[in-house]
């Protein structure tokens, strides 16, 4: 049986939720992620969760996602998991955008 999929919304425990940067209409950004911690343990703690992390311009939709990735009990057997990502997605220019 697969792991739930957990769809995050809102910035992770420990973002600077929105980075602003300036830009051409040509240019493009580059979001590179690590490691997210302090993710909520699922129903079942011994089966981890599989997480999709997701960039978007501020108010533009459509943006990048990173691959599947399972996550992992937390540091010290804590309540929590933690999912290494290790991966750069890249951000087209939008009109108006500045914030990731």
């Amino acid at each position: 049986p697969s792991s739930p999929n957990r769809s995050m919304t809102s910035p992770a425990v420990g973002s600077a939720g929105c980075a602003e940067v300036e830009l051409s209409p040509t240019s493009a950004v580059w979001v590179q992620l690590d490691t997210l911690l302090g993710l909520p343990c699922g129903r079942l703690p011994w089966r981890p969760g599989r997480y999709v992390i997701s960039v978007h311009w501020r108010g533009h939709r459509g943006g990048s996602a990173t691959e599947d990735r399972l996550g992992r009990q937390g540091q010290g057997g804590s309540a929590s998991e933690e999912c290494v990502v290790r991966q750069q997605l890249k951000m087209e220019a939008q009109r108006g955008s500045r914030c990731v």
